[in-house]
């Protein structure tokens, strides 16, 4: 019997998907879920060899899926294969299809909570940090696509990111207790936002952390001395 006859009593559709009933212009049944950006597929011994000839049936399930959730994104309206962040997935069982779905669900999720936390730390990492005033000299330097928001020296020699502990362990990865609120670089000649690596070896390069903010403030003076000096003529 056709998989087409079979499918919707034998998988039934999850919550939040739809039957696009393509029977006219798809060889395989499918359902489509997360505002199209996933398709689930069915595919039988009889259509497997239709679309993939010869080639061994292993996969009754497949998968197409993008990860992509920005608003408006150029990729959105387009078949899933074509948009960002895709994937194909070949599953042997039901069961591995509905853990697929509920990992997806856990991932929107997530991305949303730390895209709610991210934004509302970001308009508010000054005032979260005790209150403390942006210095003399400095601007928000803080970029769209950065994990911590941060501040600069208008000459781009001192970058001073803010770290929140969710961003340091969900974002980076590391563990709650190296963690740091302030992320100090400073070079007496040199812009350093981003380019930490290449001024690893360089001696007159500053990085340091620290949970006390007077000592960014003492490296602030201890930069500004070296400005005083003249070293940004050399």
């Amino acid at each position: 019997m056709s998989i087409w006859n079979t499918y919707s009593k034998d998988y039934p559709m999850p919550e939040g998907f739809e039957d696009p009933l393509n029977g006219g212009t798809d060889l395989c049944p499918s359902y489509f879920g997360f505002n199209e950006h996933m398709q689930i597929w069915f595919q039988d011994a009889e259509t497997h060899k239709e679309i993939f000839g010869e080639e061994e049936f292993i996969h009754p399930f497949h998968i197409d899926v993008s990860y992509c959730q920005i608003e408006d994104c150029e990729c959105v309206g387009r078949m899933i294969m074509d948009m960002h962040g895709y994937k194909r997935l070949d599953l042997k069982t039901w069961d591995e299809v509905l853990t697929e779905i509920d990992n997806y669900k856990t991932q929107l999720n997530t991305e949303k909570f730390n895209q709610e936390r991210y934004e509302n730390f970001r308009e508010n990492f000054l005032a979260s940090s005790n209150g403390i005033e942006m210095p003399e000299g400095f601007i928000n330097s803080a970029w769209q696509n950065d994990v911590f928001p941060s501040i600069a020296h208008e000459s781009g020699r001192i970058h001073i990111f803010f770290a929140d502990i969710d961003g340091w362990i969900s974002d980076f990865g590391q563990p709650p207790e190296d963690w740091k609120k302030y992320m100090f670089q400073s070079h007496p000649t040199k812009e350093v936002y981003a380019e930490s690596n290449a001024l690893a070896d360089d001696p007159q390069y500053v990085e340091f952390q620290t949970n006390d903010w007077n000592e960014i403030l003492e490296k602030i003076e201890a930069w500004e001395k070296t400005q005083q000096r003249g070293c940004n003529m050399h």
